[in-house]
């Protein structure tokens, strides 16, 4: 194995696992308080709940298409933990 792919398996399986960590903690602060903001606008109870889980379900299908090695989920996982990082 070269270096190039050493250093493209080792990127693409970290993103996998941070996307995983961010899809169980979003599960977790669903079910014990569901609280969000959603540009800057206070979100509670059943539509925070759907937010978060749609943000945990994005994350997931993105970690899928990075085990998968198909092409766009390196950019998605930049847009999606950029659009988090914004939002908090």
């Amino acid at each position: 194995m070269t270096n190039e792919k050493i250093l493209d398996n080792v990127s693409r399986y970290t993103l996998v696992v941070l996307l995983v960590l961010s899809f169980l903690s979003l599960i977790f602060v669903s079910l014990i308080n569901p609280e969000c903001y959603f540009f800057g606008e206070k979100l509670g109870g059943e539509i925070a709940t759907i937010y978060l889980l749609m943000g945990g379900v994005a994350g997931i299908v993105i970690a899928y298409l990075l085990r998968k090695k198909k092409s766009g989920g390196e950019i998605l996982s930049v847009l999606y933990f950029g659009y988090f990082l914004l939002k908090r």
